[in-house]
């Protein structure tokens, strides 16, 4: 997108009080100008990293839904204008390629007499990806993503749980858009729960009367982390549902990349492959995380030797149990990092001193 295709947004989102847009509008403008004129690229980040910028913005139109009591927002509402396509394993990604191919292609489904998808269940374990993706899918499909904030709309009052959910779906389905129900077990566990005193019952037959009366046009995604908490009902109400898992080695390696690229050309090989093959088990929120502290860490500190970095932090976050894997590792820290002590080791490690000593001799069988 052309610069000047950004003013327009950004005058809207100023008009509008809606200072997380202007914020990605404007860091997409940083990025655009930050070589051809680096001075107007630093006059910006200077203007909107300034700390008393209204802090009474919003991103809401004035029709967002309030709660009736407290009149705070029940949901959030987005405008997405670059996000980058998730990593995923390729069962993942293409069950939600042909989920946009579809809904990019009503007219053709409609025309043959067969109903578009308008819904959309995304299962797995924190971090993995599922909210990313909801932005992504919205992004993709030029639709304004509508988060539901449950911490607003859940009430303790008998019967405004389920006032405030209607509300919500009565205000996402006038227009075109993408409504995201994230942590979906909150509000549509199983009816079978003996505690509930009637409540919960009552808010799941709603989101189920809600649901089916759902129009084409707009999108319902939600995700959870605990599919055995859903109702079952709930399940048939949902078009696709697509699994989302920890990343496998080479997803690791695209996003350890990725997440480095400003310094990966510093990073010895085989430093860098020792942590992608020691990751296993590390969410892509997790190696998001470490990548940015790596970055942060070697900007403040200047580290002539970015391994050292990479390494330390990384391994806080790692537990090496296998043998081999704790020879390998010294040793290719070692080779990484030719001035380092067997204590400095211990403390990447986590590795006694003695043990680090004795694997640096050793023989990798």
């Amino acid at each position: 997108m052309k610069i000047e295709e950004l003013i327009p947004k950004i005058i809207q989102a100023a008009l509008n009080n809606d200072r997380r847009t202007i914020e990605e509008l404007s860091i997409m403008i940083i990025k655009k100008l930050k070589k051809t004129d680096p001075e107007i690229a630093a006059e910006i980040s200077s203007l909107i990293s300034i700390p008393n910028f209204s802090s009474n913005m919003r991103s809401h139109a004035a029709n967002i839904p309030l709660d009736r009591e407290t009149h705070f927002s029940l949901v959030k509402k987005r405008e997405l204008f670059e996000v980058q396509a998730p990593t995923l394993s390729k069962e993942t990604m293409d069950e939600l390629c042909d989920f946009i191919a579809e809904r990019k292609n009503i007219d053709k489904l409609i025309i043959g007499g067969i109903s578009p998808p308008s819904s959309i269940l995304l299962l797995g374990p924190p971090g993995v990806g599922k909210s990313h993706s909801a932005e992504w899918i919205s992004n993709k499909l030029e639709l304004p993503l509508i988060t539901i904030d449950l911490a607003t709309s859940m009430s303790s009052y008998l019967g405004r749980s389920g006032q405030n959910i209607k509300t919500i779906f009565d205000y996402s389905r006038a227009t075109p858009s993408v409504l995201f129900i994230d942590e979906l077990d909150a509000i549509a566990k199983k009816r079978d729960d003996q505690s509930d005193m009637g409540e919960l019952k009552r808010l799941v037959n709603i989101l189920l009367k809600e649901m089916e009366d759902w129009p084409i046009h707009s999108i319902i995604l939600a995700a959870t982390n605990h599919p055995d908490l859903l109702d079952h009902a709930i399940w048939r109400r949902f078009d696709r549902v697509v699994n989302f898992t920890l990343p496998s080695k080479t997803e690791r390696k695209i996003m350890i990349e990725n997440g480095l690229e400003s310094i990966i050309d510093k990073i010895d090989s085989q430093s860098l492959n020792i942590v992608i093959e020691q990751s296993e088990g590390l969410s892509g929120a997790d190696l998001e995380r470490i990548n940015m502290q790596i970055r942060r860490n070697l900007m403040i500190k200047e580290e002539s030797n970015p391994n050292r970095t990479l390494l330390e932090i990384y391994y806080k976050n790692i537990d090496v149990t296998d043998k081999r894997a704790k020879i390998l590792l010294c040793q290719t820290i070692k080779k990484a990092i030719p001035d380092i002590s067997c204590r400095e080791i211990t403390q990447i490690t986590k590795i006694p001193y003695a043990t680090v000593s004795r694997y640096l001799k050793e023989a990798i069988e």
